[in-house]
């Protein structure tokens, strides 16, 4: 088993370790998805075909169409309701630290990519969605949004 080394360069605000966000809870276990369907009120119209433990209920099995019906719903309505920023891991698996970003280009070890400066330059709506979607759930940091070059090891 290797282990990545990916560059990132995000256009976001950092947060140190330990930082709670608001899906940092029992109720979400740190998945910003679960918070964000949640927070934005989806209810997915196929009732679940796993019980609490993430088992298929009785009579259903992985073949079951029930199964494609349900995820299906979910990406359909992931798509119409995109959450407008990235958490990023600015370092390891080992010892996560936080970025939430609106904008940003990675790469894994060996694959450069290539940046156009215009990419760089045009900040001014991923500033403003940033700063709104803190400023709409708590997220309080006394940052302003920039571009940070961090790597991720894991």
């Amino acid at each position: 088993m290797g282990v990545s080394t990916d560059g990132q360069l995000s256009f976001g605000v950092c947060f140190g370790e330990h930082f709670e966000f608001p899906w940092n809870t029992d109720k979400y276990d740190g998945d910003i998805d679960k918070w964000w369907q949640d927070v934005r009120g989806f209810v997915n119209p196929i009732e679940s075909p796993f019980d609490e433990h993430g088992n298929y209920k009785p009579g259903i099995n992985r073949d079951s169409p029930v199964i494609s019906e349900y995820f299906s719903k979910k990406r359909e309505w992931e798509k119409a309701n995109p959450i407008p920023v990235e958490v990023v891991n600015y370092c390891s698996d080992e010892c996560p630290m936080y970025m939430l970003s609106t904008k940003g280009i990675s790469n894994r070890r060996g694959y450069p990519e290539k940046v156009d400066i215009d990419f760089l330059r045009d900040t001014e709506e991923a500033r403003q969605v940033l700063r709104e979607f803190m400023d709409q759930y708590g997220i309080e940091s006394d940052d302003d949004a920039c571009w940070w070059l961090s790597s991720y090891y894991g």
